[in-house]
């Protein structure tokens, strides 16, 4: 009986001895594609922290330009033309780009100095490009998310703003289309009250020489 006790106790500490080793074994390995896998979630986390190739287009729209825009409150009504300046630079380490127009505008049949802030950024999660507009003639702030259309290059999107008029919630269409190295436009559509689209807003951007 002792004797046979005595075997089995010898066996259990044998097979316990062999189970440990191998969960060590196996610990270690887990341990090592852990800290592999941690190590490449780390760099994929990074590379979407830093401006990529969506951000390029940011450094072709830097710099100084003029513009004219044309208005126009309903499709049949007669254009309001205006014109100004557009400062558009590189912010945070160009991760956005910060637009700064100045000019003027006729506001119910009187020229108001015109002043707005834009921003535009590059969505590396979502792989979209995010706008968000404010300027000195509302309080409301025009937010919206596009595409890139790389064989036209234009970023089409869409959005939505306050529209003060109508005293709702307007939603837009919109495509910033880059012409050539100095000039580059951008086209707000929205529906009139037939429920057919039309070009609210178009500007052309010609850089200052």
């Amino acid at each position: 009986m002792n004797g046979s006790f005595t075997v089995l106790t010898v066996c259990a500490v044998l097979v316990a001895g062999v189970f440990a080793s191998s969960c060590q074994v196996f610990a270690k390995s887990d341990g090592l594609a852990g800290e592999a896998t941690n190590a490449n979630a780390a760099k994929e986390i990074q590379a979407l922290r830093e401006p990529g190739e969506g951000h390029e287009i940011f450094a072709a729209l830097s710099g100084m330009w003029n513009y004219t825009m044309t208005v126009r409150e309903t499709p049949d009504a007669a254009p309001i033309v205006s014109t100004g300046t557009s400062n558009n630079k590189r912010v945070l380490d160009s991760r956005f780009l910060q637009l700064k127009s100045e000019g003027k505008v006729v506001v119910n049949g009187k020229e108001e100095n015109f002043e707005g802030r834009g921003f535009m950024g590059f969505d590396n999660v979502k792989q979209h490009y995010d706008f968000v507009w404010m300027d000195n003639l509302g309080t409301t702030m025009g937010i919206g998310h596009g595409v890139m259309d790389v064989a036209t290059k234009t970023i089409n999107g869409e959005g939505v703003y306050s529209d003060p008029v109508k005293g709702a919630e307007q939603v837009y269409r919109s495509a910033l289309k880059i012409i050539n190295a100095n000039e580059y436009s951008y086209t707000v559509y929205v529906k009139g009250d037939s429920g057919k689209e039309f070009p609210s807003v178009e500007i052309s951007y010609k850089r200052q020489k």
